[in-house]
């Protein structure tokens, strides 16, 4: 996925800010360069995250790599919209 791309889920979902304090280093770790978008998505409807808490990086790879593990090793059929 683009950066772009990966900025219009988490703004799809009202995650701008996360985003943009996260922005960074999530292109330099290069969790989202081959990560398929609905695994994103999917990750944004399953969790929902209190904006007003200051959430790390380190915080959201925390429970987004769980979340992809999961998910990809379970071959999970979740859908977006759902």
């Amino acid at each position: 996925m683009t950066i772009e791309q990966v900025e219009e889920i988490f703004d799809d979902f009202g995650y701008t800010l996360l985003f943009q304090n996260i922005r960074y280093p999530l292109m330099l770790s290069g969790e989202v360069d081959d990560l398929d978008p609905d695994v994103l998505a999917n990750f944004f409807e399953m969790y929902l995250f209190d904006t007003e808490d200051v959430f790390t990086f380190e915080e959201f790879m925390y429970h987004f790599l769980i979340f992809k593990k999961i998910y990809t090793n379970n071959n999970l059929p979740f859908v977006r919209g759902m």
